[in-house]
């Protein structure tokens, strides 16, 4: 349900992490309130049923699949983004989790494990801003969307 208090008409979000659960819920929830969309994930199997089901509801929708821990295909993205809407007002940094390691003890977590794990959580996050950034109109994150 919208809530018209709430109104994203005209602005473009980019949300990583995409493809599924809670990324999924977020980009929905922007669509509703009017925004158009860049929906990333790493997981291209996925990625075109999302954006399939949010095309059907009428919402505007680029997909693009990308780990957005690769600074070249974050590159590659916006520019994605860029040459089908002109700008990004939105970015939610969703990308990340632990995957399914099914790791009990600290012990048993290798350094590769958690080099991933840091990367997708953290590095993307900054791998993004920093190829946002200078493309949104104004060069500040805030929590308010006016």
């Amino acid at each position: 349900m919208s809530q018209e208090w709430f109104r994203l008409d005209g602005k473009v979000a980019l949300i990583t992490g995409a493809a599924q659960g809670i990324g999924r819920a977020v980009a929905e929830a922007l669509a509703e309130a009017g925004a158009r969309l860049v929906i990333v994930d790493h997981q291209a199997d996925k990625l075109p049923q999302t954006a399939a089901a949010l095309t059907g509801q009428g919402y505007h929708v680029v997909s693009v699949p990308a780990d957005v821990t690769v600074p070249g295909q974050v590159d590659e993205l916006v520019q994605q983004a860029i040459a089908a809407y002109g700008t990004i007002d939105i970015l939610v940094n969703n990308a990340g989790g632990s995957g399914n390691v099914g790791i009990h003890h600290i012990e048993d977590v290798s350094d590769d494990l958690w080099d991933a794990v840091i990367d997708a959580n953290l590095k993307s996050a900054f791998v993004c801003c920093r190829a946002v950034v200078p493309h949104r109109p104004s060069r500040y994150g805030r929590g308010s969307p006016n």
